[in-house]
Formats: C-alpha cells, structure tokens, sequence
C-alpha cells in the first residue's frame, strides 16, 4: 500500500483506533500528505547510524531521582516526555528525544490541558537541541506553532500493534509498531540506530499504582522523577471517562510490548538491560548501573 494511502487509512479510515479519539485539524493533513511523507521517508537518514554502540534510555520514573545524571553525560542518551522538568536535566546531553502522547499536543479528548506546561516542556528541551521524534498526526499542532523552528522535529507513524506473534525488522521509514508507553518507542528508534546494548533507566512502570490510587481517592506521591507534577489531576479528568476495563486491558499491552522486544532483541544478539532500581518490569535482563558505569 502507498504512503499515501496508509495516511488516508489511518485518518479517515475505521481502522484507525484514535479516530474517534483525537482532535486535529484534518485540512492541513490532507494539504500537507506530500510534505508529512517526505519528512517520514528522510528518517532513513537514522538507520544504522551507530552500529554497536550503546546507549541509555530514560523513563521519568521516581527512581532517576536516584541517579546521577553526571554519569551518562558522555553517554548517548534518549529521553523522554516531560524530561526537562527534571532537576538538572541538562547534565545529561540529550542526543534524542521524544514526545509521543497526544496529549503533548493537545489532541486527546479525555484530558484537559495546561497549554503553558505543555510548551514549557517544548522550551526546555530547546535548551539542548536533541533529535526530536513526534507522532505524525501531531504535524498541524508543531506547524500552526512554530516548533519546528527552534526544534528538529521529525515525525514517526505508529500503526501495527505489537501481538504474541513474530516481531518483523524495524524501519523508521515504515510503520512502527503501537505501543502503550514511549520508552517502547525509543526502543524501537534504537534498534533501527543500530544499537547493540539498549539500557532502561527510570522506568518503573508503577503508573497502575497511580490509577488504583486515583480510583480509590488515595493520594499519590512521588509519580515522577520531576517536582510540578500534575498527575494526579489529569488522572482524576481521565478516570472520570476510561473503565478499569480499559485500564487493565492497556497495562497487559504495555507489559506484553516489553516481553516481545525483549524477546527480538535476544533473538536479533541485542542487550536490552533494565537498570531501573524500583521497577514493574520483571521479564527484561536486570542489573545494577554501578555495573554498567
């Protein structure tokens, strides 16, 4: 199938799951379908660029408040998300990061936005100038605001979900695979960068802890790794909407996404090592990163 029409598909078509789900301005996706293929295409450019290398992929988790950051300063780092709210986040030099929740771009219909939180995040990666990947239906948002001037902002489509089934070769020029959090993401962006040890910093997964709680009006402390947090309300506007079914259904996915990369990487002679101290994630290699650094 064309690019072309896969964009179509997904944006109009009943096979896009977001459909009903997200709001965006179709006008200036149907104008622009030549110029959002050619930005997808380019991330060829990525492949393979550091074949045997390593590299450190950090959640927002609480447990990299434990971490020093000074550590991984010479090391190729991914971060993610709202990272720059992290205290002295700039110890770290960021080489790429990502933000892939619709939410960066006010897109979901479930939640309310703090428009100057969402663009203070955007202003403080700015200030280390990382490689920047973004979903690509966030184009009309990152256009009708400038980013893409004062950030290098290139576009990924994540379409196929990640099953109980072979996982085939990752392309940043095709589709990627859907997956429920962004260090899956920044996993598959590895990959396809040639990395040979891919290492999980901050990645707790105890986001199940903050639901449960928000369900049964408990306070939640120490979500993230960064102060300013404001979780637990944007929880309580989401809960009002999304089942526990749902929620349920979503953190198999997400745990299930870990367990076949995990499993690509060991058949493909990856390292995928999880460092995180506190962390959910039981079935990925765990170690300690006194032994890494």
């Amino acid at each position: 199938m064309r690019k072309i029409e896969i964009l179509k598909r997904m944006l109009f078509g009943n096979e896009y799951v977001y459909s009903e789900k997200i709001k965006y301005n179709k006008q200036i996706m149907k104008n622009n379908y030549n110029e959002v293929i050619r930005l997808w295409e380019n991330n060829k450019r990525f492949h393979n660029t550091h074949n045997g290398e390593r590299c450190f992929i950090l959640g927002n988790g609480p447990s990299l408040k434990e971490v020093n950051l000074k550590d991984l300063s010479n090391e190729f780092v991914f971060t993610v998300n709202n990272f720059g709210f992290v205290e002295n986040y700039t110890d770290v030099n960021t080489n790429v990061h990502l933000w892939m929740d619709n939410s960066f771009f006010m897109l979901r219909e479930d939640q309310k936005y703090d428009k100057r939180r969402i663009f203070e995040s955007f202003d403080l990666i700015c200030k280390v100038n990382p490689i920047c990947f973004v979903p690509y239906v966030a184009y009309p948002f990152i256009k009708n605001n400038e980013l893409d001037k004062k950030l290098n902002i290139n576009y990924l489509v994540l379409d196929k979900y990640l099953q109980d089934q072979v996982i085939q070769n990752f392309s940043m020029d095709k589709l990627l695979y859907c997956v429920n959090t962004v260090v899956q993401v920044a996993i598959q962006i590895a990959i396809c960068m040639g990395f040979k040890k891919i290492y999980l910093l901050g990645c707790d997964s105890t986001n199940i802890e903050t639901i449960i709680n928000t369900v049964l009006n408990k306070e939640n402390k120490n979500m993230h790794a960064y102060k300013n947090d404001d979780t637990d309300r944007v929880y309580k506007d989401m809960m009002a909407k999304v089942s526990m079914t749902d929620v349920f259904y979503d953190q198999y996915m997400l745990f299930l996404g870990y367990t076949l990369l995990n499993k690509y990487c060991n058949k493909n002679k990856i390292e995928l090592v999880n460092l995180t101290k506190n962390t959910l994630i039981n079935d990925i290699k765990k170690m300690n990163i006194s032994e890494i650094l």
